[in-house]
């Protein structure tokens, strides 16, 4: 028997693992250390982490918006009734992960807060160890062969 979603825990959502994620990197920035600054012109940061940014939501919200055209929930908790393969799905199995690490080191980058680049490594390995692994269990267990095609056809992150 498959149960009803892949997560049910508030600590196994990516919302908790960001926030945890951006309260590190500010206290490690402003209590323990900070990087110093990579460029002289402030203004290059915040172009450079601007797009970064933008493209990390960009990709958040077509996860989203094909999401709910697809009428399937994006939060957690809730069952999933069907495989979403399609808008933004056929480039990366996870854009909502993908979008929130791009959008983090972007965040770094124009707050020159540089531990939250720093950081998006091992939180990306929580992602994926904690929320990725168990969300694919749950769909190869659920879908089966259509999930199991389809994953074999599209990367996990790009």
């Amino acid at each position: 028997m498959v149960k009803e979603s892949a997560h049910k825990s508030i600590w196994q959502t990516s919302d908790a693992m960001i926030i945890v994620t951006l309260i590190t990197g500010f206290v490690l920035n402003n209590y323990i250390f900070s990087f110093p600054a990579l460029f002289t012109s402030r203004s290059l940061l915040y172009w450079i982490g601007g797009f970064i940014i933008a493209t990390g939501v960009s990709i958040i919200i077509l996860a989203k918006i094909e999401f709910k055209n697809m009428g399937q929930p994006s939060g957690p908790g809730k069952p999933t009734t069907k495989v979403v393969d399609s808008g933004i799905f056929k480039f990366s199995r996870n854009p909502l992960y993908l979008g929130i690490i791009i959008t983090l080191i972007g965040s770094g980058i124009l707050s020159s807060n540089f531990w939250y680049v720093v950081l998006s490594l091992p939180l990306g390995l929580l992602i994926h160890y904690v929320l990725i692994i168990p969300e694919e269990h749950y769909l190869s267990k659920l879908f089966g062969k259509d999930y199991e095609l389809y994953a074999k056809s599209v990367r996990r992150w790009i």
